[in-house]
């Protein structure tokens, strides 16, 4: 677990918990040493201003009554960052596909969440690129023109040359079921 997620998940821990949490449950719950904790709460409470107090007669942490208070900004986990970077590397190898134009906003927004602090700052996709590995090249006129014979419910023919035979053969294809809309 990262300093973000240490600080997450002791924001969660102290805005949930019905009573105060003693410093050894957050030593086990955020699975770090005593000072570590201390540090987790310090910079809770002295940079993100969280109103923690400490009861000594109940032995634990605990967020001052009455104050609500939320992490500022967008914050994400360890796993976030990652699968965000992955859908980032998927868009940007789509090209000239069907939905390219529907996903470019989407791709970026990805980016520009990869790129904030919280994220990293953009480095991991300066280390870390996914490359498509035996792909093939689809003619984006035919795809289209079978897609839409899909989504409309119509017969389509197509000629393919058999390698087995050596000769073009003429098909006439159908869907298999009916669509519902």
């Amino acid at each position: 677990m990262d300093r973000i997620d240490k600080v997450y998940k002791l924001h969660h821990l102290l805005k949930y918990s019905r009573y105060p949490v003693s410093r050894g449950d957050l030593e086990c719950k955020l699975e770090c040493s005593k000072s570590t904790v201390e540090r987790v709460i310090r910079k809770l409470r002295d940079y993100l201003g969280a109103p923690v107090a400490y009861d000594r007669g109940k032995n634990g942490y605990y967020y001052a009554h009455g104050e609500s208070f939320e992490l500022p900004g967008f914050w994400l986990n360890q796993s976030e960052v990652h699968t965000l970077f992955v859908i980032q590397q998927l868009l940007q190898n789509m090209h000239g596909g069907v939905l390219e134009d529907y996903f470019s906003d989407l791709g970026q927004r990805v980016e520009k969440i990869l790129a904030s602090k919280e994220a990293g700052g953009g480095l991991m996709a300066k280390y870390v690129a996914i490359k498509a590995v035996a792909t093939r090249t689809i003619d984006q006129q035919i795809f289209r023109t079978i897609a839409d014979a899909l989504a409309k419910n119509r017969r389509i023919l197509i000629v393919y040359h058999g390698r087995e035979r050596g000769s073009s053969t003429e098909r006439e294809l159908s869907p298999l079921r009916q669509w519902p809309w």
